[in-house]
């Protein structure tokens, strides 16, 4: 675990997310499936010369037919369960985030948590900071959406309230936006590589600047934030567009809304 986070308490247990059952079970039916048609011809074979039975090519042609099956079924039953090991394991506190596998144990706080990216409904990963490493995670998790959900959730109280109070003190907050190019691209491809750079997106108590383009916080259309879109807009209240994108490559959105939604309350 990461000697930063030793003397942070990580709080109770709420949930631990392993390797989905569905995904190895998938894997080893169809690891049977090949081994019971490897067993045709190799039963064919062992009848050759019995009670009259005949074949009219090679014979030997069954004989690696069948063990060819056999032993594919075999590897490929291996891989998933190695496929399954690797995978992280993640334990989610109610202070942080605790993601476990093969050599690896970090320790993410909710609080600290700056990037959650959301690439599609079957991949999403988070980072405290653009430094640190990615937690990837795929539909090889068990209830991925509901692990999504604690993700967003907790982000979403206990960074939300950090960030609210830096912008009261400090004047501003930062986000990050990943190039429109790259993030349709990752959307399209949906690979677990996800460090692309990023560009910072700022949030005043006043104003927003996304992509070099600034609005008053004032001026900004309300976004509906109960309904997940494709795409992004940040329109102003004369529905000029000032920026528009594929909804993954604004990293941390939802949070993002939320405090822009926050800001624009009457006081």
């Amino acid at each position: 675990m990461q000697e930063k986070n030793q003397s942070r308490e990580l709080g109770p247990l709420v949930a631990t997310y392993g390797p989905s059952r569905s995904f190895v079970g998938a894997g080893r039916a169809l690891c049977a499936v090949f081994v019971v048609i490897g067993v045709l011809p190799l039963w064919l074979f062992s009848r050759i010369g019995h009670d009259g039975a005949k074949f009219d090519g090679d014979p030997n042609l069954l004989l690696a037919t069948g063990v060819g099956l056999i032993v594919f079924g075999i590897v490929f039953e291996r891989v998933i369960s190695m496929m399954a090991r690797r995978h992280v394991t993640v334990h989610v506190h109610e202070n942080a985030m605790r993601a476990v596998s093969r050599g690896r144990d970090q320790v993410d706080f909710h609080e600290d948590i700056e990037d959650i990216y959301l690439v599609s409904t079957g991949l999403f990963g988070w980072r405290a900071t653009p430094s640190s490493p990615w937690v990837i995670i795929d539909n090889r998790i068990s209830k991925m959406a509901q692990l999504r959900q604690h993700l967003l959730g907790y982000q979403l109280a206990q960074r939300g309230e950090r960030l609210w109070k830096q912008l009261h003190t400090q004047g501003r907050v930062t986000f990050h936006l990943v190039p429109d190019g790259a993030a349709k691209r990752q959307i399209w491809v949906n690979t677990r590589n996800v460090d692309h750079p990023v560009t910072d997106i700022t949030l005043t108590p006043r104003e927003l600047t996304i992509a070099g383009k600034t609005v008053a916080i004032a001026r900004l259309r309300k976004m509906d934030r109960s309904i997940w879109h494709e795409r992004v807009q940040f329109v102003d209240v004369d529905g000029n567009v000032i920026y528009e994108t594929v909804s993954n490559a604004v990293l941390s959105l939802d949070l993002l809304l939320a405090l822009i939604e926050e800001l624009q309350r009457p006081a």
